[in-house]
Order: structure tokens, then C-alpha cells, then sequence
């Protein structure tokens, strides 16, 4: 089964039945979330990964009691950095120095610390969320690789999980969750729809 064969395949999964995922395919998928995209290389992003049944169940509580929750074998967490300073910044390019021994020229440097500290606070934050939404996709994308199922979930109180995982603390706020496992074909009403996307004509505009 190839990729697009396997994003057939997904859905939104309503029901999981608790079933334990092997660790090496949540590793798989926490590596692909990894690699994903970011602006600038920062990667403004944390994930949490939870297998602990009270935390679930607590921040079932938070997304209005959806049981995938609560039932899925591993809840991811994508958290963002609540703003961007110099010092978290400079930080990211002298782990990228540390890495691969690029010296990142300082007017460079200085150009995306202006660019993203200027902004205000609301900004900061969407930015940082836009990165974990690109982490949170490929996410999907790999869950589904590995024949698993999930649901990305933005239906929730930030604020309640932010508590729950003390976030602020750490100068997060939650953004996604990513209940991840094997859906319970009995109670996951979602199962039994078809996939319903817009026609390709109504989706993509070619520009030649």
C-alpha cells in the first residue's frame, strides 16, 4: 500500500479500543514530526507523548470527553513556544553550528531575531502554532504509513491542558492533540462514512 493509498485508508477516528502500539511505530512517527518543515530551522514546537491513563483521562475532560482520548493507546501533545526571543533563537542556530558546522553570518542572524520579535504577542504565537500544524500533518501522514489510526484534534481547552502538562512553565501552550492507536470498529460512527473531499477541480487551480 503506498502513501496515497494509505491516506485513503485514514480517517478521523472516533473510537479506539486501547489496544498498546509497539514503541518503535510511535518512534517512527515522533521521528517524522521531527524532520518536518520549519521556518528558519527553529522549530518553536514540543511534543508530549502520554500513555499515562489518568493524564488522559484528564484531558479527555479538556476536549469535551471525546473517548479517542482517553482510549488511544499514545495522545500526542504538539505544544508551541508562547513567543520567539533572541536568546531561544541564537540558541537554535548554535545547535545547527554544533550539528553540521554552519556559521550563520550574523547579519543573518540579527534579520530573523528582528523578524520575529517585532511582532507582538498574538503574532509570535500564531507563527510558532503554524509550525507545529506542519508537524502535526506529517504526523498524520506517518500514523496512516504505519497502519495506524488517529485523529487530529483541535477541539479542546487549551488552557486545561496547558495545567495539566504545566506548560506555561515551560513557556508552552498546547496547539494539537494526536490520540493515536486502533480504532474500535463498533463504537467509531466515522468508520462507516465515506471520505468526503472536495473534487479535484473545486481543490487545485493549475497556473501554466
Amino acid at each position: 500500500m503506498d502513501l496515497i493509498e494509505r491516506l485513503q485508508w485514514r480517517h478521523a477516528v472516533k473510537a479506539m479500543n486501547g489496544k498498546r502500539v509497539p514503541e518503535e511505530k510511535i518512534d517512527r512517527i515522533l521521528e517524522a514530526a521531527r524532520l518536518a518543515p520549519s521556518g528558519n530551522g527553529l522549530q518553536p514546537i514540543e511534543i508530549f507523548v502520554i500513555t499515562n491513563q489518568e493524564i488522559k483521562d484528564k484531558i479527555k475532560k479538556a476536549a469535551i470527553n471525546q473517548i479517542q482520548v482517553s482510549t488511544c493507546s499514545h495522545l500526542l501533545v504538539f505544544a508551541a513556544w508562547n513567543r520567539f526571543t533572541a536568546e531561544n533563537i541564537n540558541e537554535t542556530f548554535d545547535f545547527m553550528k554544533n550539528v553540521d558546522g554552519r556559521d550563520t553570518p550574523e547579519d543573518y542572524k540579527q534579520h530573523v531575531i528582528k523578524s520575529y520579535t517585532e511582532r507582538n504577542a498574538k503574532e509570535q504565537s500564531a507563527m510558532a502554532d503554524n509550525q507545529a500544524f506542519i508537524a502535526l500533518g506529517i504526523a498524520v501522514a506517518a500514523a496512516a504509513f504505519e497502519t495506524l489510526d488517529s485523529c487530529p484534534m483541535t477541539g479542546f481547552s487549551p488552557d486545561e491542558v496547558d495545567k495539566i502538562l504545566n506548560l506555561k512553565e515551560k513557556d508552552l501552550h498546547s496547539v494539537a492533540l494526536l490520540p493515536i492507536g486502533y480504532r474500535d470498529s463498533e463504537q467509531d460512527w466515522n468508520e462507516k462514512l465515506p471520505k468526503a473531499r472536495k473534487p479535484k477541480e473545486k481543490f487545485i487551480t493549475k497556473i501554466n
